[in-house]
C-alpha cells in the first residue's frame, strides 16, 4: 500500500504553484530551442503541401488571322496537330479548377502567304499559373482565300 501513496505524493507536489514554476523554468533555454527546432521540423515537413506542382492539359490551337482590309476573308484547313499538350506550373488547388477551355493556344497566320504554312504556337497560361512545356511548338496548316458571290438563280416550273 506505501507504493500506491508515494505516487499520490509525487502528484500532490504538482499542486504546489513554486514547485510547478521551479520546473517550468528549470533548463527553459532547451525547451524552447527545443519548440523552435520541432515547429522548423513541422514547417519542413508540410511545405510539399504548399508547393507548386505541375499538371498537363490538352489545349486546342485557334487560328487568328488578320490580314486583309476586311473585304476579304481566309480560311485555315489541315492543321496538323489540331492540339498541343502543355504543362503548367502552380499551386495544386489553381489547377485543379482549370479547364483545357482556359487556356489559349493560337497559331497567328497574319501576313501568311496563300498555301501551307509551319507557323508557332502561342500559349497564354490563365493567371497564377505558368507555361512550364508545349509540345509541339509550332504547326502546319494551309491557307487559302475564302471566296462569296452572290449568283442569280432562275428557277423554271415545267407543267
Amino acid at each position: 500500500m506505501r507504493a500506491g501513496s508515494a505516487w499520490l505524493d509525487g502528484w500532490r507536489r504538482w499542486l504546489d504553484p513554486r514547485y510547478t514554476w521551479g520546473r517550468a523554468t528549470h533548463n527553459l533555454g532547451l525547451k524552447l530551442l527545443a519548440l523552435g527546432v520541432s515547429v522548423t521540423l513541422w514547417f519542413v515537413a508540410t511545405g510539399d503541401r504548399r508547393a507548386n506542382v505541375e499538371q498537363g492539359f490538352d489545349v486546342p490551337v485557334t487560328v487568328r488571322d488578320t490580314t486583309g482590309n476586311g473585304q476579304e476573308k481566309r480560311a485555315t484547313s489541315n492543321l496538323s496537330p489540331s492540339s498541343v499538350r502543355v504543362t503548367l506550373r502552380g499551386r495544386p488547388e489553381r489547377l485543379r479548377e482549370l479547364q483545357p477551355e482556359n487556356i489559349e493556344a493560337v497559331v497567328d497566320v497574319t501576313g501568311v502567304p496563300e498555301g501551307s504554312f509551319t507557323q508557332p504556337v502561342t500559349v497564354t497560361a490563365p493567371t497564377g499559373t505558368e507555361v512550364q512545356r508545349q509540345s509541339p511548338a509550332r504547326v502546319q496548316g494551309f491557307v487559302d482565300t475564302q471566296v462569296t458571290r452572290t449568283l442569280p438563280v432562275t428557277l423554271s416550273v415545267a407543267s
